[in-house]
C-alpha cells in the first residue's frame, strides 16, 4: 500500500510502523531524533532498540529521494 500525503504533511510516530507503507524514494526530507541507547540515567525511552535496528534504517533510506535531507 502506498501512502499519499499532502505537501507539507508531518508525521509523528515510530518509523518502524509507518515506513513499510511508503513508496520507494517518496520522501523529500526525513527528520528524526531516535533514542541513541547510551543508557544515560537508565531511562526506558532510551532502550527502544531502534538505534541498532538495521532493517529500520534501511527502510528509512529506502523512502528518501536521492539528495533528500
Amino acid at each position: 500500500m502506498d501512502v499519499d500525503l499532502p505537501v507539507g504533511q508531518v508525521l509523528v510516530g515510530d518509523m518502524r510502523l509507518v515506513l513499510p507503507d511508503f513508496s520507494e524514494a517518496s520522501v523529500d526530507a526525513g527528520v528524526c531524533d531516535p533514542p541513541y541507547e547510551l543508557n544515560l540515567g537508565g531511562a526506558d525511552w532510551d532502550r527502544t532498540g531502534v538505534a541498532f535496528d538495521l532493517q529500520a534504517w534501511r527502510a528509512y533510506a529506502r523512502v528518501l529521494k536521492p539528495g533528500a535531507y
